[in-house]
């Protein structure tokens, strides 16, 4: 006869919902007082201190074209040149009509003075050369239209248009760029809006860097975005390097005081909640759950604004795993 012989297993921690009555290992942060320089971090664009993208006024075919890309030019140097032939022609043709009107004119005005003619015919003829400089200047007004210039120094970018091609006054021929003094924008949420000002400073850096360098405000929106409740904020720099480019993503951080009674945690500790945040508070060796109010935020900490006092015990560690009224074993204290 065989016999079938069971060996049970080790009697185990009885288990409820999945999960063992025993108490919870975790390393607890105290939360204490501490001076926190009231850093917010914040995300801009930097600009050129002038972008232009150049533009003919008049629509023409482009017969020359005087810079080369990514070059300095100076302001007042021609760029491109539009044909322009049949204007210089008018225009030429228009100042030897006018030599001879000043010859009349110079004539009638010297025969005026011994009463040779009336002064009405030599108002006629000071009135025929007065239009005849008009039209000249009309014509010259056109003859620079077609001529595209500089209308500051700068770096010039990738053109757009070949010798040859037909513009109209919608055609971009390239972007014209004075980085220095180069403009910072960014926006801030509005309850931010009592803490600085024009004239305050702030440090920025490129993506990724983290060299930073100095900027300062000097304009700031007069109202809010209805939509992100934020407002718009404009700096001014001359601290630049090879990194920075027109157009560029910079980080930015905005102090906006001290505060000497700042109680931080590391963000670790926050956990996210339908009705907000919270953290898991150590009562009386048990744990419980408390809502909190965040503030300013920096790499590994965050402000607790409201919901927390000095002295009070936080779970660091072990949030997956904590129910209110566990019983908790410190493993390790944290302190700031």
């Amino acid at each position: 006869m065989v016999r079938w012989l069971f060996f049970g297993s080790k009697e185990t921690t009885p288990v409820k919902n999945g999960k063992s009555k025993g108490p919870l290992n975790a390393t607890v942060w105290v939360v204490k007082s501490q001076n926190v320089e009231r850093d917010i971090y914040i995300s801009g664009t930097l600009l050129g201190g002038e972008v232009v993208n150049l533009q003919p006024e008049t629509a023409g075919k482009i017969t020359e074209i005087r810079f080369s890309e990514g070059s300095q030019v100076a302001k007042g140097q021609l760029l491109v040149q539009l044909n322009n032939a049949d204007l210089l022609a008018q225009y030429r043709k228009i100042n030897s009509q006018i030599v001879l009107a000043e010859i009349k004119e110079q004539r009638l005005k010297q025969l005026l003075t011994i009463q040779g003619v009336s002064k009405e015919e030599y108002e006629s003829a000071l009135n025929t050369l007065e239009g005849l400089k008009a039209d000249a200047d009309g014509l010259q007004a056109q003859i620079d239209k077609m001529a595209i210039r500089a209308p500051f120094s700068g770096t010039i970018g990738l053109r757009n248009v070949s010798v040859g091609s037909y513009v109209s006054n919608n055609t971009i021929i390239a972007t014209l760029v004075q980085m220095l003094p180069a403009k910072i924008d960014f926006t801030v949420p509005e309850k931010y809006a009592t803490q600085f000002s024009k004239g305050s400073s702030l440090s920025f850096s490129a993506d990724g860097q983290n060299n930073w360098k100095q900027a300062t405000v000097y304009a700031i929106d007069p109202s809010a975005d209805l939509n992100s409740r934020s407002i718009h904020v404009r700096a001014s720099t001359t601290a630049l390097g090879n990194a920075f480019l027109s157009g560029t993503f910079v980080r930015i951080r905005l102090n906006t005081g001290t505060n000497q009674k700042a109680l931080m945690l590391p963000t670790e500790s926050i956990v996210p909640d339908v009705k907000g945040q919270k953290v898991f508070v150590l009562r009386n060796g048990l744990c419980q759950a408390q809502a909190v109010v965040t503030g300013i935020r920096t790499d590994s900490f965050i402000e607790i604004t409201e919901g927390l006092v000095a002295g009070d015990t936080v779970l660091a560690t072990g949030l997956l795993q904590a129910k209110p009224g566990q019983t908790v074993k410190i493993q390790k204290v944290m302190n700031p």
